[in-house]
């Protein structure tokens, strides 16, 4: 399966991770370019026990891409995993939506977790 997530911060990467592990292909997109550098050479931003390995094992397998351009890939995902922060007055929520792309309309639309 072919998973696009937006947002590589500490949810976005480390979700991607996890499903390049399960066996995934795994895009993520970042608007951060210097971001998008620094994973495409195998550093990562955030620090979790255990994830630096798991990373380099899905990078290797080439389950794990980085780019900044989410419009090319529109046609090459399956599904789409929105993980950026949304910011109200004095909250500060993470949250995460996970759509099955068909086309260019998403036709399924499920939070899977707000943090």
């Amino acid at each position: 399966m072919k998973i696009t997530i937006v947002g590589t911060g500490y949810v976005g990467l480390v979700c991607g991770i996890c499903f390049a592990e399960a066996g995934n292909d795994v895009i993520m997109v970042d608007i951060d370019s210097e971001k998008v550098k620094m994973l495409k050479n195998k550093q990562l931003p955030i620090y979790e026990f255990g994830l630096p390995k798991v990373f380099e094992r899905n990078f290797k397998a080439g389950r794990l891409h980085f780019t900044t351009d989410l419009e090319a890939l529109k046609s090459q995902m399956s599904y789409f995993l929105h993980c950026l922060r949304l910011r109200a007055r004095t909250v500060t929520l993470t949250y995460l939506l996970f759509v099955q792309w068909q086309g260019k309309l998403p036709t399924i639309l499920i939070p899977i977790a707000f943090l």
